[in-house]
């Protein structure tokens, strides 16, 4: 099972997004919840990363592990930020719904 922990701030805008486990729904590389769940987080990621206005960090510390890390989201960008967070939310709670068993989203509150 793929494991999920979203942490969002008072604002519902992404703090952390913490990815361990493997769906197991098929063999490695045609797995499609474990693609969808990459595709979701990578494009999250990257999108964070690509504004440099931002302050992200994430690491892969083994495999089917991630961590994103959102340190800091200039005031201007916070809509946007939020509608980041909200497709991946979204995305991530759908797949849970539509494959039980091998996919559990938490979603915790950041720490003021």
């Amino acid at each position: 099972m793929i494991r999920v922990v979203l942490t969002l701030d008072s604002r519902n805008l992404l703090r952390k997004a913490a990815f361990s486990g493997h769906a197991g729904q098929g063999k490695k590389g045609e797995d499609i919840v474990c693609a969808s769940v990459t595709a979701l987080i990578r494009t999250a990621s990257r999108s964070f990363q690509l504004d440099t206005s931002v302050e992200v960090e994430s690491d892969a510390p083994s495999p089917g592990e991630l961590r994103v890390k959102v340190n800091y989201i200039p005031p201007e960008r916070e809509v946007w930020a939020l509608g980041i967070t909200d497709f991946l939310r979204l995305g991530l709670q759908d797949m849970e719904r539509e494959f039980p068993g091998s996919l559990s989203v938490e979603i915790a509150a950041a720490e003021p």
